[in-house]
């Protein structure tokens, strides 16, 4: 038997045809050193696909004939442009993330420009912006929002028995979705005149012999377990068992399934289109419930140790990690408030005219999800790309800022900064005797600027304390 061995050419092909000047060599080498580190062809090809895309959007307005012309004016116009860019529906075609992702890729290329001409001292512009809040909005969600287990708990009566009970069991109790099934008729019991709840724990701690862990019973665990221990008698008496969930199927009895528990409560969910607060279909998994607890404990002042013993984690590290997952999406909501009411306020009739009614809903949402980060970090720009490129070099007294409370710590950085500024001038005035010197345009620009900080200071200060927010102003501000 004979093998032959025939070595394939393959051949694939890149348009960089609408590239101008420079830029076409610069953007084809990029291309290169990524194809010869083995890449694949499609994620190459996803890669230049963004990077067309971004300079597409340039062109418009520039000429770019080389990638380190680029400026920050020229990073806020891409975002802005990614932005506005429409489907054949009239809906806005890319996902916030999709836009990250066409960013990225950009400021890679930049990097590397840079990086292959030893020029690692010149500020890669692209760093200045960033998509800075979308993750605690785009990730999965860890735990139910309450708006969503109101809906549920008002609609869960339409789903089997079964069902509406391991609901109230997981969410009162914390369990797993496999520790609720495995539930039997003896695990609630009265102790000194109190319900006992206990259950098999997945995890327990090594050397321990008792496999329950045991909780205070909450009144509507008790009445979820009765009324599923009564409805499961029949089936346990036949086939000799304590377990309450069992289902019986062609003449079989059987547990009921983990998926068929989910599918019934998604079901619910998209019957009655149970949205989130980014105002998105909810989905859910099992695990959430025992997020759901955590958040609830947490929310009524439970302290970490006190959770831990509720919830069963074997150390306060692991209850203290979902604490700090917990928070980061609970202050975005908090943030998310802030800015539709900072919206309604700061904005005015003029600038929101080029803004069509579905741009300016999209407008809230990438506000809420800090996309529209200035360079210095210290708000976000709801500026359209009808009004032109950017021309400004700082943000500070732009109409089209608007600042949140995440931004105060560069705030009082910005103010006590320019304090310094104002003062050091007026004393250099006075030792030369200079006693008209605040008529002086140089001392007049140094105050004026002073004076945004401290507006923008007291104007988020006070909006952020409206919607609950706290803030921590450095002793040594005083305004």
């Amino acid at each position: 038997m004979y093998y032959t061995e025939l070595q394939v050419i393959r051949r694939y092909r890149f348009d960089f045809i609408n590239f101008n000047g420079n830029v076409k060599n610069e953007v084809k080498s990029y291309i290169e050193n990524i194809f010869e580190r083995n890449e694949s062809v499609s994620n190459t090809q996803q890669r230049l696909n963004s990077i067309k895309t971004c300079f597409e959007l340039l062109d418009a307005h520039y000429k770019i004939q080389t990638v380190l012309e680029l400026n920050p004016a020229h990073a806020h116009h891409i975002r802005d442009g990614l932005q506005q860019i429409k489907d054949e529906h009239g809906n806005r075609k890319y996902e916030l993330s999709t836009m990250k992702g066409f960013y990225t890729e950009i400021k890679l290329l930049y990097e590397w420009i840079l990086e292959s001409k030893s020029l690692e001292h010149i500020e890669n512009p692209f760093k200045r912006f960033g998509f800075s809040n979308i993750d605690s909005f785009v990730n999965k969600t860890e735990y139910i929002p309450e708006i969503v287990v109101e809906q549920i708990t008002k609609h869960i009566q339409e789903l089997p028995s079964h069902v509406q009970n391991i609901w109230a069991m997981m969410m009162y109790s914390g369990m797993r979705i496999k520790e609720a099934l495995s539930v039997e008729v003896d695990y609630l019991y009265e102790y000194e005149n109190e319900m006992v709840f206990k259950y098999i724990s997945l995890k327990k701690p090594k050397h321990s012999e008792d496999p329950f862990h045991e909780i205070p019973a909450h009144e509507k665990l008790i009445e979820a377990f009765n009324i599923q221990k009564q409805a499961s008698e029949a089936l346990r008496t036949r086939i000799n068992s304590k377990v309450i969930f069992l289902s019986e199927h062609m003449d079989k009895v059987t547990l009921h399934s983990q998926r068929s528990m989910s599918i019934w409560i998604n079901k619910l969910i998209k019957k009655h289109k149970i949205k989130d607060e980014m105002g998105k279909l909810f989905h859910y998994t099992h695990h959430m419930c025992r997020k759901t607890v955590i958040v609830n404990l947490f929310t009524n002042g439970a302290t970490l140790q006190e959770v831990a013993d509720f919830i069963n984690h074997l150390s306060t590290k692991t209850t203290e990690k979902h604490y700090k997952e917990i928070a980061k999406p609970q202050m975005a909501e908090k943030e998310a408030s802030f800015f539709e009411k900072m919206f309604g306020d700061v904005t005015n009739q003029e600038i929101m005219s080029p803004y069509t009614a579905e741009e300016k809903v999209a407008l809230v949402q990438e506000l809420r999800e800090g996309s529209r980060e200035t360079p210095e970090g210290h708000g976000l720009c709801y500026k359209h790309i009808a009004f032109g490129p950017c021309v400004k070099n700082k943000c500070s007294g732009c109409n089209f800022l608007i600042t949140g409370p995440q931004h105060l710590p560069k705030w009082y950085q910005l103010y006590l900064e320019q304090k310094y500024v104002v003062d050091e001038l007026e004393s250099k005035y006075k030792s030369l005797n200079i006693h008209d010197y605040e008529n002086y345009r140089v001392f007049q620009h140094a105050k004026n600027e002073l004076k945004i900080y401290e507006n923008k200071i007291k104007q988020t200060e006070k909006k952020a304390m409206e919607v609950g927010i706290q803030i921590d102003r450095p002793k040594e501000l005083v305004i």
